[in-house]
């Protein structure tokens, strides 16, 4: 690079932690199954609204009080997902957005550095959607997603990819602007 000249910022990459990077869905099935007796079976799940099958609030409070302070550490890393986000953080700057409570953000931040996984940015709760660092940033097209992860181009519903089933590699993708041209 000649002197005087700044070098050009990566991209920002967003990736959801539950369901994209971790397998959190089927923790907390197997807690509501533990502690309630309540089977959550995979294929039946529409949604990530657990009440809408029969979960009380007060056993989706006390169930997510155990997540996100224990049981967040131990999650299994979607197969996959620790080999594509490698290749993605050589070429975009990785920003992880989660709606986990961010009273889970100790136990996240060892469960990342636990499984080895690369970040620049960690955003909690409500800054999932309103938290990343440019003010103009459009989503991209899942294509350009999956494309990017080398998976299987997958289609999205309208609704959130964290509140959607079956899109697990989905990934959230935000451009100032976003190329995959090498």
């Amino acid at each position: 690079m000649r002197p005087g000249m700044r070098r050009r910022a990566r991209p920002i990459l967003g990736v959801d932690i539950d369901n994209v990077l971790a397998q959190s869905d089927a923790c907390l099935r197997a807690m509501f199954q533990e502690l309630y007796g309540i089977t959550l079976e995979e294929q039946q799940m529409t949604r990530y609204d657990y009440m809408t099958y029969g979960v009380t609030e007060e056993q989706l409070v006390q169930v997510f009080r155990v997540f996100n302070v224990r049981k967040c550490r131990t999650l299994k890393v979607v197969p996959g997902a620790k080999a594509a986000l490698a290749r993605l953080a050589r070429r975009y700057e990785i920003c992880l957005v989660t709606s986990r409570n961010p009273e889970s953000k100790a136990g996240t931040e060892y469960w990342l550095r636990a499984k080895g996984l690369p970040y620049d940015q960690l955003h909690f709760n409500d800054d999932k959607h309103t938290s990343m660092p440019t003010a103009s940033l459009r989503p991209a097209p899942p294509s350009i997603c999956s494309h990017a992860l080398g998976m299987p181009r997958r289609s999205r519903t309208p609704t959130s990819a964290a509140s959607t089933p079956g899109t697990r590699f989905w990934i959230t993708c935000y451009s100032a602007p976003l190329s995959l041209r090498a």
